[in-house]
């Protein structure tokens, strides 16, 4: 793969990636023990005995110790997060490590299967080795200055000829994860979008990535209590598959407040998911039925059991072998559920169902599909 050609050229001692690709499993042999842990331990005491140095040999161990590591952040973690780059890199601390290992996940995740190997995967994956190498280069950098980012956002958009008010109301009202991650163009086709919500239309946007592989939904609309549940009801009905969902919602107030008074003060959501159908990003017949049904839906037309009865889909009502733990310390800010349970259609629609049931708001979603086994947070 071409994308990876780059950073393949940069590894310097590819027996060590070959050792810790030939035995990163090899702590299986005991199934009743951490296999990663086990295992880095064998295949260290392998490394010596092939009379590898021992700086290759604790290279061979890092490897094997923490070849799930990478995949694990990349699918089921918020890359928005300065804490989620800062808590990766605690452990991974080396470019040359971080090369080897992004290697190691490509090549282990695909010999799993393609069920489990999709392209937002792959783009999950090299967004979290870009971020992880500019913070390993740039250790003590203090991060960006966000008020400083929202100005210059702010003078870029006003050079677009967009309205200083609205620009400055859409600036503060957003929070800076969706300011330091979101495209110019982007952020000006949400001011746009924003202003059709408030004028009575919600929006549904879809376009397919540069490379061709997934379908980006973005869905604007008055912010309600399950929003996302509806949205991945809908998508659900029509077929689609859903890998990730970042959730943003304008706190309109402070300093723009006299704008939202006059345009009638709000909460907004902009929605973004990253979707495809098996595999493969939607054809434009579906892309027109799907917004459609979206838009049947958002504007109260139909319900959401009422799409998937006309879809012939059913609702699912019974998780199977389902956990669900509190993760401690992972966000600044939230709460990160991770959930287990076996893979069925639906499931992100009935899971986002019973949290927004239970009065609780949805920020960033990921779903990944391990086997049989959906591991979501």
């Amino acid at each position: 793969d071409a994308r990876f050609a780059d950073i393949s050229s940069r590894v310097q001692h590819f027996e060590v990636l070959f050792i810790a690709a030939l035995l990163h499993d090899i702590g299986k042999l005991d199934s009743r023990r951490d296999h990663a842990k086990t295992g880095a331990f064998r295949a260290a005491k392998f490394a010596r005995q092939l009379g590898m140095p021992e700086d290759a040999c604790a290279k061979v161990e890092f490897l094997v110790r923490h070849h799930l590591k990478m995949s694990k952040t990349a699918r089921l973690r918020d890359l928005h997060q300065h804490r989620t780059i800062r808590d990766f890199t605690a452990t991974v601390r080396d470019i040359q490590l971080l090369d080897m290992l992004l290697l190691l996940t490509v090549a282990d995740s695909r010999a799993v299967g393609t069920r489990n190997w999709s392209e937002v995967q792959v783009r999950f994956l090299l967004e979290l080795h870009e971020r992880a190498a500019a913070a390993i280069r740039s250790p003590d950098s203090p991060g960006p200055d966000l008020e400083r980012h929202r100005k210059r956002v702010s003078r870029e958009l006003c050079l677009a000829n967009l309205p200083a008010a609205e620009v400055d109301e859409h600036c503060a009202a957003m929070p800076a994860a969706y300011l330091l991650n979101t495209p110019p163009e982007d952020l000006a086709a949400h001011i746009g979008y924003v202003r059709s919500v408030r004028e009575g239309s919600p929006v549904v946007e879809l376009k397919d990535d540069r490379a061709g592989h997934f379908t980006q939904l973005t869905v604007v609309a008055l912010d309600r209590p399950g929003l996302l549940s509806d949205i991945a009801g809908v998508l659900h009905a029509v077929g689609a598959d859903i890998h990730a969902a970042q959730i943003f919602t304008r706190r309109t107030g402070g300093e723009s407040a006299g704008f939202a008074e006059d345009h009638g003060a709000d909460n907004v959501a902009i929605d973004i998911l990253y979707i495809d159908h098996e595999g493969r990003q939607l054809t434009e017949m579906r892309k027109w039925q799907l917004e459609g049904e979206l838009m049947s839906m958002l504007t109260g037309q139909v319900t959401v059991d009422e799409e998937l009865r006309r879809w012939n889909r059913k609702a699912l009502n019974r998780i199977s072998n389902l956990t669900v733990s509190v993760l401690e310390n992972l966000s600044d800010h939230q709460t990160v559920l991770d959930i287990r349970a076996d893979d069925a259609p639906g499931l992100l629609h009935c899971l986002t169902r019973r949290i927004s049931e239970r009065g609780l708001l949805i920020h960033s979603a990921r779903v990944a599909t391990w086997g049989h086994e959906a591991h979501d947070s």
